[in-house]
């Protein structure tokens, strides 16, 4: 999606009459195959979108319905004509766009969200549990305490600098320290940059003057991390953080992508494990065949790739904070696909979906990033 500022009328009416109504996007539309409600779809959202600009008295009505869109961007990727719905949505909602959404300021701030998850830590269980993911805050392993900046290696095959995102000092410690652990066992020289949001969830939510504002700042560290490849944590962010990178001149890819760019060097113990894994609604095809090869990779590993058709796990983005009774709603149909899995183990790459999964009373197994089973099951390197 681009950066400019899309919110004239005549935009989004353009978006919309590109639209031929052919209704392929709807099997991938995790909220019409929630609700199987025409105006929960992109092209019933596209038709609200031009009422609203057209009679302004019809923004109430379609508010719902607009706010409810996960922007996912599955449409997009499976639209014969590559109508560009997500212009059209951010632009819708930044007219309809009042204040910031509270989560969206706590993810501006990575420090302030690391420093609360630490005092999270240390309230005694029974009132963690109160707080919004409390759940997920007891159960998740969170990784080391600590992450240093590594300094580069000599002999090192190449430079990459691993961008952890708003979330990953704060939620995703283990991932990181797996990342670290394969980089080095590979002799690749990794740093690692500063905990940085890229502003794509405020983005969605019509808040292009933050958006702006977080890009330009990560613009900035990707360009002065020098000639290296930008490798990043959560499958969320990558559209965002490609388009960053594209601007800085930096290579960037997801650490899954990467890791499949490693496959020649990369050797796996065997595993007896059963694996369920959750391909994120915002996983990129390249992404999610990126992280089947990695799997296939461990000699014995059962893998039970989870139907799509179970729909969206119900975080959405900030949805699993702010509407709780929606994305219960999504989860109990999702929990339906995964319990015949019967897998000790759920990986995702995506820290929202981690969080949502892991808050989930009926669901008992461990859940982590695929990089940190991987990297529990890598042999040394020759």
């Amino acid at each position: 999606m681009n950066t400019r500022s899309v919110s004239s009328s005549n935009t989004i009416e353009s978006i919309v009459d590109q639209c031929v109504k052919c209704g392929l996007c709807l099997p991938h539309c995790p909220t019409y195959r929630l609700t199987g409600n025409e105006i929960e779809s992109p092209r019933g959202r596209l038709e609200l979108m031009r009422l609203a600009t057209q009679q302004p008295s019809a923004a109430l009505y379609a508010h719902d319905a607009l706010e409810h869109c996960l922007a996912c961007g599955q449409c997009e990727r499976n639209c014969p004509i590559n109508v560009p719905y997500l212009d059209a949505l951010v632009a819708s909602r930044q007219r309809a766009r009042t204040k910031q959404r509270w989560p969206h300021r706590l993810l501006a701030s990575p420090r302030l969200l690391t420093w609360l998850v630490a005092v999270a830590a240390l309230l005694p269980l029974w009132l963690r549990r109160r707080l919004p993911l409390g759940r997920a805050l007891t159960r998740r392993p969170l990784g080391p305490t600590r992450i240093a900046r590594m300094a580069p290696q000599a002999n090192t095959q190449s430079n990459i600098a691993l961008l952890s995102g708003c979330t990953g000092h704060a939620l995703d410690r283990a991932a990181i320290a797996a990342v670290i652990e394969i980089a080095t066992a590979l002799r690749h020289s990794i740093t690692i940059l500063p905990p940085q949001c890229c502003g794509s969830l405020h983005r969605h939510a019509g808040d292009l003057e933050t958006a702006t504002a977080l890009q330009s700042a990560m613009r900035n560290t990707l360009e002065a991390a020098g000639d290296t490849t930008i490798v990043h944590l959560n499958s969320g962010c990558d559209q965002q953080v490609r388009m960053i990178a594209g601007i800085a001149k930096r290579p960037a890819l997801t650490v899954l992508q990467w890791l499949t760019a490693q496959s020649a060097s990369l050797r796996f113990r065997q595993s007896a494990e059963r694996v369920a894994l959750h391909h994120p609604c915002t996983s990129s095809q390249s992404e999610r065949q990126a992280v089947e090869r990695l799997l296939r990779m461990v000699p014995g590993l059962d893998i039970r790739i989870l139907d799509q058709h179970a729909g969206c796990c119900g975080a959405a983005g900030d949805q699993f904070l702010r509407d709780t009774e929606r994305a219960d709603a999504f989860v109990t149909r999702w929990l339906a696909g995964y319990a015949s899995s019967n897998a000790s183990i759920i990986l995702s790459s995506n820290i929202g979906c981690s969080l949502q999964l892991s808050n989930q009373d009926t669901i008992s197994a461990t859940i982590m990033h695929p990089v940190v089973f991987l990297a529990s099951l890598m042999e040394p390197s020759a």
